[in-house]
């Protein structure tokens, strides 16, 4: 027997109702793999009516199929949402699997277009074919380097607030960033790369409970033209991650020439 108490909540976010629900889907898969008695599921809402439309749209309500929980229709029209994964435990070679990332990155963009419109703005085909291939080489790195095929990205907005709220959340499980740069070989080209940074800390006792070499290596990840597939300078690996966020930057700075508010984004790896 599963409680999930959400009454109490004052501020949620979508990548942690989609953590939620993907843990549920675990559990409920789990029971069913091994023939246990099924989970049996409860919960209580937030007080918040915006919290409680979330959490029936795009949480633990559709993932565990709580049809008599759904949103009416009226109420469903008024969000806009994207949901796509793909859910492997281990790595392998299918046939399907490139259409599967290369559709996801289509689908998101043309997502990406009608959160957009409720701006009355668009994507312009540059930036479309630009927002296809940093989507479709985000998902390519989580495959590579985490070890699993387990993604997600999923997609939230809600106009019938009186400030529009749009969240995306993309994710996905294996090792973090920082497994995947401390794993390689100290010989080798990207941690060559790196070492003076790391040693540097190191000679200047930088490195504590507040700041460990765990952090920094992520911080390294995310830097231009770093990637644990390079084997040369002649490689071009590690540059997908910054032309994302550079991505979404130019969104924020022409969405902020007509409002106040300013998007907030998360990087968020390991612990």
């Amino acid at each position: 027997f599963v409680n999930l108490d959400f009454e109490g909540i004052k501020e949620q976010d979508l990548a942690a109702h989609a953590l939620i629900a993907k843990i549920a889907d675990e559990i409920d898969m789990s029971a069913r793999v091994s023939r246990r008695l099924p989970v049996r599921w409860s919960g209580v809402y937030p007080n918040d009516p915006a919290h409680r439309r979330l959490v029936k749209a795009m949480g633990v309500i559709k993932q565990l199929r709580v049809r008599h929980e759904y949103l009416s229709p009226a109420e469903e029209a008024r969000l806009t949402l994207f949901v796509r994964h793909c859910r492997n435990y281990i790595a392998a070679v299918k046939p399907k699997t490139a259409d599967e990332k290369t559709l996801a990155a289509e689908k998101f963009a043309d997502y990406m277009n009608n959160c957009l419109e409720s701006c009355q703005k668009q994507l312009t085909p540059t930036a479309r074919h630009m927002l296809c291939s940093r989507i479709g080489e985000l998902l390519d790195n989580a495959e590579q380097h985490a070890g699993m095929v387990d993604w997600t990205i999923k997609g939230y907005l809600d106009t019938s607030l009186s400030s529009p709220l749009c969240e995306i959340v993309i994710f996905n499980f294996g090792k973090s960033l920082a497994d995947t740069l401390g794993e390689l070989p100290i010989d080798g080209f990207t941690m060559r790369q790196i070492s003076p940074y790391l040693d540097m800390h190191v000679r200047r006792g930088l490195f504590g409970a507040k700041w460990r070499r765990p952090d920094l290596l992520t911080v390294l990840a995310l830097q231009q033209g770093v990637s644990s597939k390079n084997t040369s300078g002649q490689t071009t690996r590690g540059k997908g991650t910054t032309d994302l966020l550079e991505f979404f930057q130019k969104i924020n700075d022409e969405l902020a020439k007509e409002s106040e508010q300013g998007a907030k984004m998360t990087i968020i790896s390991g612990d």
